[in-house]
């Protein structure tokens, strides 16, 4: 959760809105996900080459939902025993929604190098 807030942070989010849950910030969902001429193709700008595709999510009773339309990603950050704090980017929005969703549910991981070391 603190390295996307560290991402979104600088893409230019509001410091205020970091920590609350929800859709947050201006343009930064729009800055992360894949361009129109990308594979399979999508409403954003790749400002940063993350190039997130939307590759929906699978529900934890195994169907899936959201392709072509929505990302979840999972963070390492867990919120009880059985949630785990994610973001999700939608077709339509610029946003980044920050969210806590069950550990049951599918979503897509992005690796982070930390380049402080």
């Amino acid at each position: 959760d603190e390295d996307w807030m560290a991402l979104e942070s600088h893409l230019g989010m509001d410091a205020a809105e970091l920590d609350i849950l929800g859709s947050r910030g201006t343009d930064q969902g729009e800055q992360l996900k894949a361009t129109a001429t990308h594979e399979p193709a999508w409403d954003g700008t790749d400002a940063i080459d993350f190039t997130a595709l939307p590759a929906g999510q699978r529900f934890n009773f195994g169907s899936f939902s959201g392709f072509g339309s929505k990302a979840v990603f999972w963070t390492n950050t867990t919120q009880g025993s059985s949630t785990m704090m994610s973001r999700i980017l939608e077709t339509g929005s610029t946003q980044i929604e920050r969210n806590s969703i069950g550990n049951g549910f599918g979503a897509s991981v992005r690796c982070v190098k930390d380049t402080t070391e």
